[in-house]
């Protein structure tokens, strides 16, 4: 049962998380409660307050989440009992998130007290781009997440955990050898390139530069953003024949 503040600290690729976040905090406002978003990539998780409810909001990426997530969990103080929920979005299929995530929780001292996966449309997009359908997802999902808030604040929330088979495959997801290989999936069209610059913005980790040529450094972890969102649409994945998905504006990512 929640009764004190809650800080929401959340990664969004492209904006599922982002869209998750804002309905958690509009179902916790509604019901008395001040709750705060603070987006990971530019969050100390040092500066934590333990008094408050803390929820760990990110989307499912490789059966897990994207290592500047996991880093942030890794960094975060220990804790003598300070609340914990976690909401991962997903297009998918989630395998080695949540079981492991209990577990680190646990070990600094928290109290893990729900958990919940909500699925929103992939931005993997299909090539025949279902406006309607994608709505109807995101709606669902809205529900889910809305729901999910009203039990963390009633305490009929839960955080079902499966350990053996997530503990065993998390290091392997987790590794950097599976990430480092990230950037073989991103491609740029330099006719289309005008050089904005807006992809190096909105890069959470700086794995994008811009001297003669934008280039893609080892560092990307494939979040998506600067597919989604550049636009000339000059980046793109495969064959560049999907729609991009686009749940917010670029800003929004930026400056929630």
């Amino acid at each position: 049962m929640i009764k004190e503040q809650v800080d929401i600290y959340y990664f969004s690729g492209t904006g599922n998380t982002l869209l998750a976040a804002r309905e958690m905090k509009k179902t916790f406002e509604e019901k008395g409660l001040n709750c705060a978003l603070h987006r990971i990539e530019t969050s100390d998780p040092q500066k934590i307050d333990l008094t408050h409810a803390i929820g760990l909001a990110f989307p499912i990426a490789a059966f897990t989440t994207y290592p500047l997530v996991l880093d942030f969990i890794y960094r975060m103080p220990e804790a003598k009992g300070t609340k914990a929920f976690a909401l991962s979005t997903m297009g998918g299929l989630s395998l080695c998130a949540m079981g492991p995530l209990k577990r680190i929780l646990k070990q600094k001292g928290y109290l893990p007290i729900g958990a919940k996966q909500v699925i929103m449309p992939s931005n993997l997009w299909a090539k025949k781009y279902d406006e309607t359908k994608v709505q109807k997802t995101i709606d669902k999902g809205q529900r889910t997440t809305r729901k999910f808030a009203l039990d963390l604040i009633s305490g009929k929330a839960r955080w079902v955990r499966f350990p053996l088979i997530p503990d065993l495959l998390f290091p392997l997801f987790r590794s950097k050898r599976v990430w480092q290989s990230t950037p073989d999936y991103v491609k740029v069209n330099a006719e289309k390139c005008t050089k904005c610059a807006q992809c190096v913005e909105m890069c959470p980790v700086g794995a994008i530069q811009i001297n003669e040529a934008l280039v893609i450094s080892n560092a990307c972890q494939w979040c998506m953003r600067c597919i989604s969102y550049c636009p000339e649409k000059a980046l793109y994945y495969g064959k560049d024949q999907y729609q991009r998905y686009q749940p917010v504006v670029a800003k929004d990512l930026l400056h929630e």
